[in-house]
């Protein structure tokens, strides 16, 4: 088998956030302690060149954006929720996800993407806060009148179980999906402070970004086969092997403040206690055609979404093919496999892992790349 490793590295998606507060006084003398807290979110998908290489992925290549929806929230089905946790006692201090309106108050095509402006507001101030999104889960029931998301109360529901909480992996993938992610960030305002007491919608409180990141790993076989041999191509891909469940949160968010850096990404697998392992086949979906920067040419490309694995002995999935042979051959077609473990010790989420089939034979030629997905800037806007 001949291989040509091709590394390259990419960002996450990132919800970029600003905080205000309404100050509710009828006094224009000593600054008052606002009364209210108002968070605006505005949800952009931009693509974003940055960051830059770890561990053994290689230098000087070009970011990795994902496709389609893959950096978008599904904002008109309302898949997403927008929690606020006490930050020293970890309990849900409130479900900010249905204050306030909830219609889709502008939609707007920019340069970097497009925008969606919501508003919400905290029933009481609160001056320290860790703001969590999670988003894009309902994408994986396994029904469609469940929600994937559970129950969150008040004073009851604490981060840490919200971190444990687990998808089964939907077998029936197509085109266009939804990703689940998740993004956390710790806040603190002072109250009097000036910012916070003139801010408003037209001049909100800056707070920074938090990053959004996919739950699951992805992978893509790109048929290349055309280009050595026009008259064979691939059919079918599958997968034997893998976790049919996977965690929505990683280890790498945690408490870990530096988990938003851009050169920050995750380099080992966070696992529920049960992931389960399925040895039957699951489908790639054909996906949007894949083609190389600067060039003209499009070639078929296969996708599928996973679960994150740590590959050894135990678990170790492997890539199945079928390629069609010229019109008139014995046999019309041909099954081929490759195991991942030639190429990866572990899937990870928000990872990009890409196999080009060069050629089908007894010598079957791959390129390969392992990537992070590229970031998205994004605001989900709450007043």
């Amino acid at each position: 088998m001949m291989i040509k490793h091709i590394l390259k590295y990419a960002l996450t998606v990132v919800l970029a956030g600003s905080l205000c507060a309404s100050c509710i006084t009828d006094s224009d003398d000593d600054a008052q302690p606002a009364k209210k807290l108002t968070v605006k979110f505005t949800l952009v998908a931009r693509k974003t060149q940055a960051g830059g290489a770890r561990g053994t992925v290689g230098d000087n290549h070009a970011t990795e954006l994902g496709t389609g929806r893959e950096n978008e929230i599904d904002i008109d089905q309302r898949d997403y929720r927008i929690l606020a946790f006490d930050p020293a006692s970890g309990y849900l201090y409130e479900d900010l996800t249905n204050n306030g309106e909830l219609a889709l108050i502008q939609k707007v095509e920019t340069s970097n993407g497009t925008e969606f402006h919501y508003t919400v507001s905290f029933q009481q101030l609160r001056t320290a806060f860790q703001l969590v999104v999670l988003a894009n889960w309902n994408s994986f029931r396994t029904s469609p009148e469940a929600d994937t998301y559970g129950t969150f109360e008040p004073l009851k529901t604490k981060l840490d179980e919200v971190m444990k909480r687990c998808y089964t992996l939907p077998t029936d993938q197509k085109n266009e999906m939804y990703i689940p992610m998740v993004g956390m960030q710790t806040y603190s305002v002072n109250p009097k402070d000036e910012a916070v007491l003139n801010s408003s919608k037209d001049k909100p409180y800056k707070l920074g970004s938090i990053n959004m990141l996919r739950s699951v790993a992805k992978i893509e076989i790109i048929d290349k086969i055309r280009v050595l041999n026009p008259d064979a191509s691939i059919t079918g891909v599958s997968l034997s092997g893998y976790h049919s469940t996977g965690t929505y949160w990683s280890s790498i968010i945690g408490n870990n403040s530096d988990w938003n850096v851009n050169e920050t990404q995750v380099v080992d697998p966070t696992l529920p206690d049960s992931p389960g392992w399925v040895d039957d086949n699951i489908s790639f979906f054909e996906d949007e055609a894949f083609s190389e920067d600067g060039e003209t040419s499009e070639y078929s490309r296969y996708t599928l979404y996973v679960s994150e694995c740590a590959i050894n002995n135990q678990y170790s999935p492997a890539v199945n093919i079928t390629v069609s042979n010229p019109e008139g051959s014995t046999p019309a077609s041909e099954e081929y496999s490759f195991s991942l473990n030639v190429y990866t010790q572990s899937l990870l989420r928000n990872h990009i892992y890409r196999y080009e089939i060069k050629s089908a034979s007894s010598d079957v030629k791959i390129n390969y790349m392992v990537c992070p997905w590229n970031r998205e800037d994004g605001e989900i806007s709450f007043d």
